[in-house]
């Protein structure tokens, strides 16, 4: 049962992930994980960071070879991954505000 849940939250993460304007690429993954591209390196950092202030540890690939900007995210549970989703969301919207 918990992998068919895994399934199910991956592929709702990388849906919500392709239609966010700030993600140039969702990789396809059959593991428990998410990798995807931000379109620069100061979007995945400002990812990175907020998440990393609220206590949601993700993995930042860039060093690894053609991964630059790229981020991975384990999947949890439901409600991890809504926190998550609002988390970045909020990160995104507060930056967008900053650059008017």
């Amino acid at each position: 049962i918990r992998v068919k849940e895994t399934n199910i939250l991956r592929e709702q993460l990388s849906t919500w992930l392709q239609a966010q304007s700030w993600c140039q690429k969702d990789y396809p993954s059959d593991a428990n994980f998410v990798l995807f591209k931000t379109k620069d390196s100061e979007t995945k950092t400002i990812i990175f960071n907020c998440l990393e202030q609220q206590g949601i540890l993700i993995r930042d690939q860039s060093k690894q070879l053609q991964l630059a900007d790229c981020l991975r995210i384990s999947i949890g549970s439901e409600r991890e991954l809504s926190i998550l989703k609002q988390t970045i969301a909020n990160a995104i919207n507060n930056k967008l505000k900053e650059e008017k």
